[in-house]
């Protein structure tokens, strides 16, 4: 299907990372093809929790390496719109597979710009995988960080990060502020600056 990467099969005894598989069914059983929505740019990417057909729950695989240096003159200089607030977290899977996204900006300031990152506010059931961003411009105001600026009990496995990441308070190289959240083999070399 366009637009979505399969991810693997399930049931039936099939190989689950298999492109294609064949079933010998001896009785009622079922198999079934999990795809998951492919990500191809940064315009598809920012359509994530901004386009009914991309909402903040579902699963998401990088497709390819993403250049997102287009998102420093988004929105009147403001750049790219973090995925998920906190009246709207994100609570879905942002998979990168080891793919890499370069030069993304962010300008958020101001005491309304809420949670600054690639993921503004992420929550329960929320992750973000395999992902590095590279070369990233990050500034805001308060609960700022390169991938995630708050995160509540969501979690990050294999993220890294590099560039400039700048705000007031909670201020992070990889995330913001982190409570209840589980960081796993995550590794970030940001140059970080805050008040506290």
């Amino acid at each position: 299907s366009a637009g979505y990467l399969l991810s693997g099969w399930y049931g039936a005894g099939a190989v689950t990372n298999a492109l294609k598989t064949t079933v010998l069914m001896d009785s009622p059983r079922v198999a079934v093809a999990a795809f998951n929505r492919a990500i191809r740019n940064i315009q598809e990417l920012q359509k994530i929790g901004n386009d009914p057909a991309y909402p903040l729950d579902e699963y998401y695989v990088l497709a390819s390496n993403i250049d997102a240096s287009v998102t420093a003159t988004w929105n009147g200089g403001a750049g790219f719109k973090p995925l998920g607030t906190v009246d709207q977290p994100f609570t879905g899977t942002l998979e990168g597979q080891g793919r890499v996204i370069r030069n993304l900006t962010i300008v958020r300031t101001g005491e309304e710009a809420g949670p600054v990152g690639l993921i503004g506010f992420m929550t329960d059931g929320g992750s973000v995988e395999n992902l590095t961003l590279d070369n990233c411009a990050i500034l805001g105001s308060d609960d700022v960080g390169a991938v995630v600026g708050l995160n509540m009990r969501g979690s990050l496995y294999k993220c890294s990060a590099t560039g400039v990441v700048k705000g007031r308070d909670s201020v992070g190289g990889l995330v913001g502020y982190n409570e209840w959240g589980d960081i796993e083999q995550c590794r970030s070399q940001c140059s970080v600056s805050g008040v506290r």
